[in-house]
């Protein structure tokens, strides 16, 4: 599907994978369906509409009326879903896929970055969507390697993207497919949203505070 998208549609496979999405969820949304091709719900507030609507609830969001904001999230990560719990189980396998990066964001920041905006919209700033993430996107295994220091674990030798990709699952595959490279130049330099944690060196560090602090609610698995 994805590849047949991109050949006849130039989508990329996020995207593709987005339209097929909203596509299942309207064949029963015949409300939002309807008001979508009458123009009275725009595309990105039916993307977000249809996460979250029901057969019962669809028309209570078709006539909200209360103006909407779309916060676009890339990789979250907090204490409690970090790195550090799969290379303590040693399930990290680290490949190596030079220039696929990923942008990321704190649970914090998300949690920041909405009472910001919810100030700015206040003051009569209120973009209809927002990026949200941190400065720097990296590559997965640089980000595991800084995780294994702080630590002081050792990780498996890194193998080349070539030799492990035929052994992913189609889910996996999708993951490595393409980068994402996220922009926050309008939540920071024009919102001026002043981030806690703007790299995940930064982000990682408060994981691993608040996780030895309170081991047992913060770490899944306990540990």
């Amino acid at each position: 599907l994805a590849a047949y998208a991109g050949a006849f549609f130039q989508l990329r496979r996020a995207e593709a994978f987005e339209f097929v999405r909203v596509s299942r969820a309207l064949v029963e949304l015949t409300e939002l369906r309807e008001a979508f091709a009458r123009g009275r719900i725009g595309w990105s507030a039916l993307k977000a509409v249809t996460r979250v609507a029901s057969i019962d609830t669809q028309r209570a969001w078709i006539d909200f009326g209360l103006p909407v904001q779309i916060l676009r999230l890339p990789g979250i990560y907090g204490p409690g879903r970090s790195p550090f719990q799969a290379i303590r189980r040693g399930d990290v396998r680290l490949i190596d896929k030079p220039g696929h990066v990923f942008s990321r964001v704190h649970v914090e920041d998300i949690a920041g970055a909405c009472m910001h905006l919810i100030d700015r919209a206040a003051q009569g700033q209120r973009p209809r969507v927002v990026n949200v993430c941190d400065h720097r996107p990296a590559e997965p295994a640089e980000l595991q390697r800084h995780a294994a220091q702080l630590i002081g674990l050792s990780l498996p030798a890194c193998r080349p993207f070539t030799e492990v990709v035929e052994s992913m699952s189609p889910m996996a595959r999708s993951f490595w497919a393409e980068n994402r490279r996220v922009s926050n130049d309008l939540l920071c330099n024009t919102l001026g949203y002043e981030l806690l944690h703007p790299d995940f060196r930064s982000g990682l560090r408060d994981c691993l505070a608040q996780e030895e602090i309170r081991p047992q609610t913060l770490v899944p698995d306990g540990r």
